[in-house]
């Protein structure tokens, strides 16, 4: 696959990560582009704790903001692996930017893939207090304003220097130890530069799932979220459509798959609002059963309200050639207008997701014609295409 000359034609390369448990979809690249790796041959590791580890737990206020047993911990597994570059992606619920600084005193390059806005919004979510995208980026503001999802009494104060102070931390971390950043989507990019002074090269995601067949699309009034269940994936916005949507096409079924501590809350809120009927929660499902369900259904629906990419939920419902339909926010809208393989609606408006729902129910040439544009995504996503990127800084970095 590669055409890359490289300083050492077989790396070393070490992923580090919060946790290696699979909890989303920076874990699921992670692993895929180590897949890769080890394909063509390079050597590859991974280093993460689990996150409910006991004294990350007992510690974690701390541990969250610089942890000393993730740099003793790296250093040792350094000392054994000995790798030639390290690539880390998720850091700062866990292992914290104290593993950046060991591998600096290791004298070892380090890459990064920056998946959230987490070093330019303290809460990540990067939605204003008045439930608007922010304008402002990492400012006092950060402190003095209470942000979405806001708590409602006193203690938001608190929680915010707290929270800014871990980003100080971990902003100044990765920008004195990172030798290259990588972001998968523009608007990404375009914060990082401005709000940062970080020139990260543009690296689209890819899937696992480039090269399959998929099966025809068929009538069916089915429908897919696949995600975590938690606050910023905008479920309640998706619930309240559900309930507009029902009384025009009262045979419609809405799929959840996947898990999150928000997952038993979710539960009991379609009980209350009377969608137990046409809402069925699955949880965590194998990747065979996910890739059937996917292919089962209409259209999988993302309405995320906090800030996100275009991520694997987006590219994957793409390559098994399912229409979308998502929120307007950030780089998640990026390519789908562009690209013709879905509908936007406005980020947190619930009627609206509800009207584009419909327009797909209602219009199956509509979903065919979605579908069929979907057939092009694997050229702008490739896997060939995201490795040769890839190795290409590395080479640039050793």
């Amino acid at each position: 696959m590669s055409r890359i000359k490289l300083v050492a034609p077989n790396l070393r390369i070490l992923h580090i990560n919060d946790t290696l448990e699979s909890r989303g979809g920076a874990e699921a690249y992670m692993f895929n582009l180590g897949s890769v790796q080890t394909e063509e041959g390079h050597s590859v590791d991974y280093y993460g704790i689990s996150i409910e580890r006991s004294h990350v737990k007992r510690l974690r206020i701390l541990t969250r903001i610089y942890n000393p047993f993730s740099f003793y911990g790296i250093i040792n597994k350094i000392r054994k692996f000995n790798p030639d570059i390290i690539h880390c992606h998720m850091i700062s619920m866990a292992v914290s930017p104290s593993v950046l600084h060991a591998a600096k005193l290791m004298g070892i390059p380090i890459a990064m893939t920056v998946h959230d806005y987490q070093y330019i919004c303290p809460n990540r979510f990067f939605i204003y207090s008045d439930n608007q995208p922010c304008k402002h980026g990492f400012n006092h503001k950060c402190i003095t304003t209470d942000c979405w999802p806001k708590d409602q009494d006193a203690r938001y104060f608190i929680l915010n220097i707290y929270h800014v102070l871990k980003t100080i931390v971990h902003r100044w971390g990765i920008k004195n130890t990172v030798d290259v950043f990588f972001a998968p989507s523009k608007s990404l990019a375009y914060w990082l530069k401005k709000d940062l002074k970080i020139e990260a090269v543009l690296t689209p995601l890819f899937s696992d799932l480039e090269g399959i067949n998929p099966s025809n699309i068929e009538k069916n009034n089915k429908i897919v979220y696949m995600g975590r269940m938690d606050i910023e994936k905008g479920i309640e916005y998706l619930f309240e459509a559900m309930k507009i949507v029902e009384i025009e096409v009262p045979e419609v079924q809405l799929i959840m798959i996947g898990k999150g501590e928000l997952l038993e809350h979710y539960k009991s809120l379609v009980s209350d609002m009377g969608l137990g009927e046409i809402i069925d929660f699955k949880g965590f499902i194998k990747r065979e059963e996910l890739i059937e369900t996917v292919m089962s259904a209409e259209m999988v629906v993302i309405p995320s309200f906090g800030a996100e990419m275009f991520g694997l939920v987006g590219l994957e419902a793409s390559l098994l050639q399912r229409p979308l339909v998502l929120s307007d926010n950030f780089g998640l809208s990026e390519r789908v207008d562009e690209l013709k393989v879905g509908l936007l609606f406005e980020s947190g408006n619930s009627e609206d997701l509800a009207k584009k729902i419909l327009e797909l129910l209602q219009n199956f040439e509509l979903v065919k014609e979605l579908s069929e544009n979907t057939k092009d995504i694997a050229a702008h996503y490739s896997k060939n295409k995201h490795y040769e990127l890839i190795l290409s800084e590395y080479n640039n970095i050793i």
